[in-house]
């Protein structure tokens, strides 16, 4: 994977990741002013004597307020791994049992 145009990710000539030759690789760095608004709801319902059902969803608006230094991200760009929308359905049930048989 290495070669004369690919260079090892530790050495100082190294583009930063994903760059620089390993597309795995991941970095987590600070990059200036950046601001998130969301809403989020969640509601729990008993459909029975034992079942509740729920659902949650979230909707979030996270972006750069600045453009970084190095021209790779304008401001009002989405933030990396924030999901704009996400939701959750559940349902939850339990069973009467006897831990040590009939009484």
């Amino acid at each position: 994977m290495l070669g004369p145009s690919n260079l090892p990710c530790g050495s100082p000539e190294a583009y930063p990741a994903p760059q620089c030759g390993q597309p795995w690789q991941k970095v987590v760095a600070n990059v200036g002013e950046a601001s998130s608004d969301g809403l989020q709801l969640e509601t729990l319902n008993a459909v029975g004597d034992n079942m509740e059902i729920g659902f949650n969803a979230q909707w979030v608006t996270a972006e750069l307020d600045e453009d970084l230094s190095d021209g790779s991200a304008p401001a009002g760009s989405r933030l990396p791994q924030v999901p704009e929308f996400k939701a959750n359905l559940w349902l939850d049930t339990s069973i009467d049992t006897q831990m040590m048989g009939p009484k």
